[in-house]
């Protein structure tokens, strides 16, 4: 998925640049998109996907999408850039990833990237996963954020260490989760980080999904391809 494509052609409604109450002045900027029909606290998670970025070194200033959508949005991103048949509960679409930066005179400010969540395979997949819908959209948020900055889950080594930045992230960040989403060892296939089509030899391509079985990772809003059964 291009910036182009999720910024512009997403349904619902987006916050710029407002911030929550208490947010910094100095952070990463999130441009937030909520499905009108969807009862989603997104200055909430685009909270928390700030917050997660800038800890994990991603410049003040840089900007990132944030965008909750409905099942049938989620399942033609799905098939369009991973594949996939129906709908899956997050996908991230990196662009500049940790070498955005912040605008300066003449230059508009780097772009980490895209993070796409479904609400409702969130919620299906909470009970045997996170524990909560609050707690599996929090670790979405975080295993997205943490794809479009590099970090996947294709070997053990790599699983483990994207793991461990989603513990910390969320321990920091959002608090104790219900379940116990890293327990299970089996894995199954995970769509969660898609290829730009029109040029997949592009480093910085269009997108990267969570996995279900493995969660991942101040302030300026504007995870487990659950669906698979690992975030």
């Amino acid at each position: 998925m291009t910036d182009a494509g999720l910024r512009g052609g997403a349904d619902g409604t987006s916050t710029g640049g407002t911030a929550p109450a208490g947010a910094s002045a100095v952070g990463v900027v999130v441009d937030l998109t909520v499905d009108p029909d969807d009862p989603v606290d997104g200055e909430r998670w685009a909270a928390l996907l700030a917050a997660a970025l800038r800890t994990e070194g991603v410049a003040p200033g840089a900007s990132v999408g944030l965008a909750f959508v409905d099942v049938a949005s989620m399942a033609g991103l799905n098939a369009e850039h991973m594949g996939g048949d129906g709908p899956t509960d997050v996908l991230a679409f990196p662009i500049d990833g940790l070498e955005a930066e912040g605008p300066t005179a003449g230059r508009p400010a780097g772009i980490v990237g895209d993070v796409v969540v479904c609400p409702a395979v969130a919620a299906a997949n909470a009970p045997g996963h996170a524990g909560s819908v609050e707690d599996e959209i929090a670790l979405l948020v975080v295993h997205g954020a943490l794809h479009l900055i590099g970090h996947d889950h294709a070997d053990p080594v790599e699983r483990e260490a994207m793991r461990v930045r989603e513990r910390a992230l969320l321990a920091a960040h959002h608090g104790a989760l219900a379940g116990d989403p890293w327990a299970d060892p089996a894995e199954p296939a995970d769509p969660a980080v898609p290829t730009d089509p029109a040029d997949p030899t592009d480093p910085a391509g269009p997108a990267v999904p969570s996995d279900p079985v493995e969660p991942a990772e101040p302030v300026v809003p504007v995870v487990r391809d659950a669906s698979a059964g690992e975030v």
